[in-house]
């Protein structure tokens, strides 16, 4: 029964409907709340490592909807997302084959979003990596980075 009421609280976050409820909006805010800031709300659900706070507590609601999600195990396709959208992706939704020990994958970096290392070129409307001049709070990673993709 637990599993079926996570379900539907589930299916009320991602399919938001003209009639949502008082507490879907309370459970975005929370969401929002768990994840990094000036992210959309829902990308704690997909990215585990992005859930951090008082609201990951295992006494909270949301670990249960955490939980709950997590079970559906997804594998998701990023390829249609918007470049704004990229930029609030981890860093290893951007690279297919990352192996194992690679630094983006230890602890300090798994929470590194796509807005570190990249930013949307208004002239050829794309992503692309920054160059020294954009990136000031990480240069020696972004070299580290650029070497390791080119």
């Amino acid at each position: 029964q637990q599993l079926i009421l996570q379900a539907r609280w589930l299916k009320n976050l991602l399919v938001p409907s003209f009639h949502s409820s008082l507490i879907t909006n309370m459970l975005h805010h929370h969401l929002s709340s768990a994840g990094p800031p000036d992210s959309p709300s829902l990308l704690p659900l997909l990215f585990p490592h992005l859930r951090y706070g008082a609201l990951t507590s295992p006494r909270h609601v949301l670990s249960l909807i955490f939980k709950a999600f997590d079970g559906l195990r997804l594998d998701l396709d990023f390829t249609k997302a918007t470049s704004d959208m990229c930029l609030h992706l981890p860093l290893t939704v951007f690279f297919s084959n990352i192996s194992t020990n690679h630094w983006l994958l230890q602890k300090g970096h798994r929470k590194d979003q796509g807005h570190t290392f990249f930013v949307i070129d208004e002239i050829l409307h794309c992503l692309r990596p920054k160059v020294d001049t954009d990136q000031r709070r990480y240069p020696r990673l972004l070299k580290h980075l650029l070497k390791d993709v080119l």
